[in-house]
């Protein structure tokens, strides 16, 4: 029975303390999350302005592919896993297990940069030869030394992850390779005792791997993308402690090469269903974020009632749901309707949320369906007489959007139900009424809108 009630006391231990370990183990310094921002930046930019080299065999496009995961999914977050990376990397740099420094933390690598083998650089840090160190100043020192030789000759690698997108598993991997590695004093700074800089390049392997059963052959099978950016990391050091940052070089160029690409065969796919040789691909053709414009036309009163419109639109992908993907945003949009010698103009702006679903076999074209309301302003002329518009309206809509390259796409808004609630008020505030309209389909304030929408 002791045994027992021990057995289940260890158990409890393990089941809260293993948690809690595995919980700091992963969560960054201040020092870390402040250097992961400086990556985070260089990591967009070189990610916004690559050049792509490298052009795709075979049907399928596989740059649909990898815009689809957005920045987001390519870096991590710098409050997480970039974070510990940073973490991990300064540590490496500077940390000289238990080697005395005596306050001044940059000395090991300070000596390293001087130094050309191990001996030269027992010699110079501790003034001493080899077979004069003890087993732990030894033991130290060389375990520094051979992890530095082998960061600076092979790079080191800042995080891997790995996404799955739907039918596609994405392998991501970073690394910085070094090119040259720099020290010294800084004159000009009284707070900075040494400098360390390290050169090198970026790199961001994205390795695409994709189911083909049930697709076509102008579906991806695999693909293998690779990012690279020159860019520097920094370590300044100080009496206070060292402060460590990511700093752009001149030379920036940035560059996304495509290594390979493969494209699925006949022979890989299988439709054990005949109705999945028109079923439509997954989302991977969708951006994280859209802008738009459009112009527009409605009838009413037996088509003798016209308004044309013209509008603004932002959308942000929020979330999947199930095949499809929900994106939020607003619009605004400037509409004038004539009705005999009576003419409407208002301005409507507000929130919209518009859900994407594919009906391509790629995946590319999408069905919308959404919800707008929008808050309304303007006026109202009758032969003269005018009198002041508010009020609000709601639509539920559906449409078309159809790609016309990368980052281009038609879009198609149809009206089902408008409804709209006015009030107008004379210019001279002495009277006014309330009007309530509602409209299915194309009608006044319904408005028919053909535009495009930019992917970014």
């Amino acid at each position: 029975m002791k045994t027992n009630v021990s057995l289940l006391l260890s158990i409890l231990v393990m089941l809260v303390v293993a948690p809690n370990m595995n919980a700091q183990k992963k969560k960054p310094s201040k020092k870390g999350i402040y250097t992961a921002w400086y990556l985070h930046k260089e990591m967009s930019k070189m990610i916004d302005s690559a050049k792509l080299r490298g052009k795709a065999t075979g049907p399928c496009n596989p740059l649909i592919y990898i815009k689809s995961l957005g920045k987001k999914g390519v870096i991590p977050s710098p409050k997480k896993e970039l974070g510990v990376a940073m973490d991990s990397l300064g540590a490496s740099l500077t940390n000289p297990r238990s080697m005395e420094t005596y306050g001044f933390d940059y000395w090991p690598l300070s000596e390293f940069n001087k130094s050309k083998t191990y001996g030269e650089f027992v010699n110079n840090f501790y003034n001493k030869d080899i077979g004069q160190l003890n087993k732990t100043k030894f033991k130290a020192s060389n375990e520094y030394y051979r992890e530095l030789k082998k960061i600076k000759k092979e790079g080191v690698t800042i995080y891997k992850r790995t996404v799955t997108k739907k039918n596609c598993t994405y392998s991501i991997e970073t690394k910085f390779n070094f090119t040259k590695w720099d020290g010294a004093r800084d004159a000009d700074n009284q707070w900075i005792i040494y400098r360390a800089i390290f050169s090198g390049k970026l790199e961001t392997n994205i390795k695409i791997n994709c189911k083909c059963k049930g697709k076509s052959t102008n579906d991806l099978k695999k693909a293998h993308f690779r990012y690279e950016m020159p860019t520097s990391f920094v370590i300044d050091f100080s009496k206070k402690g060292n402060k460590q940052l990511w700093r752009p070089v001149k030379k920036r160029a940035s560059n996304l090469d495509l290594v390979n690409t493969e494209c699925c065969t006949a022979n890989d796919i299988s439709y054990e269903d005949p109705s999945l040789e028109i079923a439509p691909t997954e989302n991977i053709s969708l951006p994280n974020q859209t802008i738009g414009a459009f112009g527009g036309v409605g009838f009413g009163q037996d088509f003798e009632e016209s308004s044309i419109c013209l509008g603004a639109e932002y959308l942000y992908n929020a979330t999947e749901l199930g095949n499809s993907a929900l994106f939020v945003g607003a619009n605004v949009e400037l509409e004038t309707s004539s009705f005999m010698e009576n003419t409407n103009t208002w301005v409507g702006f507000g929130p919209t949320a518009q859900l994407f679903s594919p009906i391509s076999p790629r995946g590319d074209v999408h069905v919308t369906n959404g919800l707008s309301a929008d808050v309304i302003f303007g006026s109202n002329d009758n032969n003269g007489i005018r009198d002041d518009i508010s009020g609000f309206g709601i639509t539920l809509n559906t449409g078309l959007n159809v790609p016309l390259g990368n980052n281009i796409s038609v879009a198609l808004i149809l009206p089902v139900l408008n409804y709209q609630n006015l009030t107008f008020e004379s210019e001279e505030g002495e009277s006014s009424f309330e009007q309530q309209n509602t409209s299915l389909f194309i009608g006044k304030g319904s408005t028919t809108k053909l535009g495009v929408r930019f992917k970014f």
